[in-house]
This record gives structure tokens, C-alpha cells and sequence, in this order.
């Protein structure tokens, strides 16, 4: 643009110019012509650096020019060795690929078999499903009709269950339900019934004939029928006592029919046959008062037992005391025996006996069946009342097999006195429980180690410490015996050879409140007899002597406890 045309530009108010906008003007025009001409400075000197610059890099490229033409060969082989490089790189990853195709597929077609086997797996329990509805409905139409079967039963009049012989032939009690809870006295070792006892051991051959059971029962039967309104009556039940084939019961439905077929029998007896005593029901009494029943030398206070009768309002046959007589102790255990069942019953439902104003508690009597000896020809297996054999001294019997037993507790001067005490030189066996035998040297050393008059068995088995051994036999030294072998240091066991018979001893300790103890020294001596008594056909006898350490009430001494 000219000067004159931005100067025409600048005008007044009425087209004129004052002298303020004239130096306006002209400061205007010369700032122009100085930026014109800055301009073209400006260009003037970047088209000389450029043309420089370009010089420069001819001159360059005219000197580098030989060296790039030796160095391009050397590039092109690294290029090459790369590309190679490449190439075995991209082989290998397709190598790997390929692998994790196979993987894959594996992995697929197990996901189908998983697949199919679970679609299988929900078959079979869409079936057992279905199977159990089955079931459920089926049980749920079973149950129904046992339902209604029980309804249709329990609607009926109620029948009687069936009793046993027993109940048949003994008195008549009203019905109980089976939901009672038994009462002590339901389990007391009564007698299921009433019977009269006749015993027939003693009848002559010429009139055993009139004492089989036909000819009893008819006899008996004969002189009821006599008595006036009993034309029809016929004995409940005659069996014989299964114990005692020579015996006889009649059976009687109550204590009045008991009492006069009692009579009948006695009429009616053969000559030899006696009618037994009135059979009697024990019951056991502990804690009972000793001076209240037995006098200063252990024997039953005249009186007693109709005092204890009275006082109970119970007829007492007998009494026996339970407990050691010779004990010192002021309470003790006995057993009172009453004419009737329900006496019994009642006593032992009450659970206390009165003596002298004093209670003492009631039980049931459990009887200790032991050996049954005769005391006429000493003889084991029967009573001395059924004996034909000729009268038998016991003490001066040459079959007597005597053993002693005692707890020594380790004391030696108490076992030397009574290996040497010549009161019990005659004894087969001395079964001593904690015996005096210590390990010395790695043997077990006792006191004495030998004897002229004993032979000495110890356990098989011992412990490995200060006091070996637990048990231990001394067998005279006359009688043949043979030890046998046992896994512990606490039984010692040997087989006596008597001319009629074999003898197992076996001498015991059971270490106190150990019922683990109990129980494998009771496995240990069951595993024994058998054996024993298995390995031979002749007549066996068993004797098990030792400290079992188990405690009764009845035992001597003030200082047992239970």
C-alpha cells in the first residue's frame, strides 16, 4: 500500500487534518517503510544460509561418497543373518502353536467325554428320582395299610398274650401291660410258681413203680377229688426237678392249693419218699446291725427270728449272716428267708427291713453257686444225702489236693517262713502273689532260689524292672507237674499229673483299680482253658488262686472298701 493512500485515510471531523493526526500519520508511514524493509533483510539471509548449507552437503557427500560403497556389503550380510534369525525364531513359535493345537484338541474331546459322561450321570439320577417316587409312594401305601391293619387290631377286644408254663401252673395274678416299668422285684431270682417237692432217693427199688410221676400225680390227685367240692380237681403241673432227677414237683396255683397238696403228698407218700420243707424266698438285708442278730459268738440270738418276723409282719424260716462272723465289724450283711412270695416281694419293694427300730436295706439275694461236694465220701457232684458210697474221712482222704495262696508284698523274711513252715509241707501248691524276686544282672533272683521240698515256677514272661515278676508257684516236689507258658509276668500257670485226673493251677495278680488289667488277665486265663481242656480227653479240674485285688463288703477287716 502507497503512503498516499494510508495518508487519505486519516482525516477529520470535516475531512482535514490538524497537526496531532499529521504526526500521527507520518509515524504511522515511517514505521511501515522500517518493517518493509526488515523484511527483506530477513529473506535476503536465509536464502544465503541456504544456498550454503546445500554447498556444504555436496562437498560432504563428495567426500563420504567412497566410504559408503565398502560398508554396504557388510549391512546387506547382517541383514541376512537376521532375516535367518528370524525365520527359525517364526519356525519354532509355529512349531509351538501347532503343539498347542494338539493340547486343544485333547482338552476338547475331553471336555466332550466330561460332557457326556455327565449328561449320563444326569440320566441316572433323573431315573433314581423317578425310582424313589416309586418307592415313596409304594412305602406310603404300604404304611397305610399296616395302619389300618393295626387300627382294625387294636379296635378288637384285647386278648390275653400267651404266658408260659410257669404262669399257667402258678397262682392267678391280675394282667399287667408290658409298659410297666419292672420293679425290683420283677427281677428277684424267685421261683416262677408254687410247687411241693417230693423226694424219692430214698425208696426201695421194690416200690419205685409207685413213685414214678403218673402214680404221684394220680395218688394226689385221688385224695383232692375226696375233699368235698373239689370232685374235678386236677394237679396244675407234675414235672421232675431238672437238677435232681430224683425229685419231684407238684405244682399248686396259690398257697392254699400249696398247703393241702402238702397234705395229700404226706398221706399218700410211699415209704422212703419225704415231702421237702416249705419252700422259702431269700432276701438279702445290708448294713444290718450285728448285735440286733447275732450274739457275742457269732451265733443267730435266740428269739431273733420271731422278733424280726413280728416286727416286719413277715414269717421268717431262717436267718444266716452273710458277713464274716469272727469280723469285728458292727454292721453286716444278711440273708433272711420268708415263707411267702409276696413277702418277699413286699420287702424288697420297700427297700428297707426294720431290726429294732433300726432300717437296714433290702436286696436281692443272688445265690454263688459253687462246687457241690459230699460230705460223706468227700466226693465232688453230689449231695451227701444222695451218697451210697461208704463214709469218707476228708481229712485223712489220700486224693485231698491242698493249695494255699497269699500275697507275700515283697516281704523276704515272709516268704522264707512260709517256704519252711512245716505245717504246710503236705500242701500240693503255694500260689504266692507279689512275691520277693528282684532282677539282678539280668536274672530273676528269688528268696530262696531252691527248696528240697518245693519246685519253683515263675512267669514266662517278666517286666523290665526293679521287681520282675508278679506271681509264682512252689509245687511239692513228689507231684509231676508241667508249667505252661503265659505272655505275662503276672499269671503263672502249671498242670498237676494226679493218677485220676488232670490239675490246672494258676496263680493270679491283677493290679488294683486297672480294669484294663482285669480284662487282659481275663482274656489271657480264658485262652488258657481252653487250650487246656481242649488238648486232652481226661477229667480236668480248674484252680485259680490269686490277688485280684476286687473288694467285697462281706470280706474281713475294717480296712476293705469297695
Amino acid at each position: 500500500m502507497s503512503v498516499a493512500a494510508n495518508a487519505g485515510t486519516v482525516v477529520g471531523l470535516r475531512g482535514s487534518l490538524t497537526p496531532t493526526r499529521r504526526r500521527v500519520v507520518k509515524r504511522k508511514i515511517d514505521d511501515s517503510g522500517n518493517e518493509s524493509g526488515r523484511s527483506s533483510r530477513y529473506a535476503t539471509r536465509t536464502t544465503a544460509k541456504s544456498t550454503l548449507a546445500k554447498e556444504g552437503d555436496c562437498a560432504t557427500d563428495s567426500r563420504n561418497g567412497g566410504s559408503d560403497g565398502g560398508d554396504g556389503g557388510a549391512t546387506l550380510q547382517h541383514v541376512s543373518e537376521l532375516l535367518g534369525d528370524c525365520r527359525a525364531e517364526f519356525a519354532g513359535l509355529k512349531q509351538m502353536i501347532r503343539g498347542q493345537g494338539d493340547v486343544i484338541r485333547t482338552q476338547q474331546e475331553t471336555i466332550r467325554d466330561l460332557k457326556a459322561a455327565s449328561e449320563e450321570q444326569q440320566t441316572l439320577i433323573r431315573d433314581l428320582k423317578l425310582a424313589l417316587e416309586d418307592t415313596k409312594q409304594h412305602m406310603g401305601l404300604e404304611l397305610k395299610r399296616v395302619t389300618d391293619k393295626l387300627e382294625a387290631i387294636t379296635a378288637r377286644p384285647s386278648v390275653t398274650p400267651p404266658r408260659s408254663f410257669a404262669e399257667v401252673a402258678g397262682p392267678h395274678r391280675p394282667w399287667q401291660p408290658a409298659t410297666v416299668t419292672p420293679s425290683k422285684a420283677a427281677t428277684a431270682p424267685f421261683a416262677a410258681s408254687l410247687y411241693c417237692t417230693i423226694d424219692t432217693s430214698r425208696v426201695e427199688e421194690a416200690n419205685r413203680d409207685h413213685v414214678q410221676v403218673g402214680a404221684i400225680r394220680h395218688a394226689i390227685e385221688g385224695e383232692m377229688r375226696a375233699t368235698d367240692g373239689q370232685a374235678t380237681w386236677r394237679c396244675a403241673a407234675v414235672v421232675r426237678d431238672a437238677r435232681a432227677a430224683e425229685r419231684i414237683k407238684v405244682i399248686c396255683r396259690n398257697e392254699d392249693e400249696l398247703k393241702q397238696v402238702k397234705e395229700a403228698a404226706q398221706k399218700t407218700a410211699v415209704v422212703g419218699a419225704r415231702v421237702m420243707r416249705d419252700q422259702l424266698y431269700p432276701v438279702k438285708v445290708d448294713n444290718a446291725n450285728r448285735s440286733m442278730v447275732l450274739d457275742a459268738e457269732g451265733n443267730v440270738l435266740p428269739g431273733a427270728v420271731e422278733a424280726l418276723g413280728a416286727e416286719n409282719k413277715v414269717s421268717i424260716a431262717k436267718v444266716s449272716w452273710l458277713s464274716n462272723r469272727q469280723s469285728g465289724k458292727s454292721y453286716g450283711s444278711m440273708v433272711i428267708y420268708v415263707t411267702k412270695e409276696s413277702d418277699a416281694r413286699r420287702l424288697i419293694d420297700g427297700h428297707y427291713f426294720d431290726l429294732a427300730g433300726e432300717s437296714a436295706i433290702t436286696n436281692v439275694f443272688e445265690r454263688r453257686a459253687g462246687p457241690v461236694q459230699c460230705y460223706n465220701c468227700q466226693a465232688i457232684g453230689h449231695k451227701s444225702f444222695q451218697c451210697k458210697n461208704s463214709q469218707l474221712c476228708g481229712r485223712s482222704m489220700s486224693k485231698t489236693l491242698s493249695i494255699l495262696q497269699l500275697n507275700v508284698r515283697k516281704r523276704e523274711p515272709v516268704q522264707q517262713s512260709l517256704m519252711n513252715d512245716d505245717a504246710l509241707k503236705d500242701f500240693g501248691v503255694l500260689a504266692v502273689s507279689e512275691p520277693y524276686a528282684r532282677l539282678v544282672d539280668g536274672r530273676v533272683v528269688t528268696s530262696p532260689m531252691w527248696h528240697n521240698n518245693w519246685t519253683k515256677m515263675i512267669p514266662t514272661k517278666r517286666h523290665d524292672a526293679l521287681w520282675p515278676i508278679r506271681s509264682m508257684l512252689w509245687v511239692r516236689s513228689d507231684i509231676e507237674a508241667e508249667q505252661l507258658p503265659i505272655p505275662s509276668a503276672d499269671l503263672t500257670a502249671a498242670v498237676l499229673r494226679l493218677p485220676e485226673r488232670d490239675v490246672l493251677v494258676v496263680s493270679v495278680y491283677v493290679q488294683g483299680k486297672s480294669v484294663q488289667m482285669l480284662d487282659s488277665a481275663t482274656k489271657l486265663l480264658h485262652d488258657l482253658l481252653q487250650s487246656f481242656r481242649d488238648d486232652t480227653g481226661r477229667r480236668t479240674d480248674v484252680v485259680l488262686a490269686g490277688d485280684f485285688n476286687r473288694h467285697d463288703l462281706l470280706w474281713t477287716g475294717d480296712d476293705v472298701s469297695v
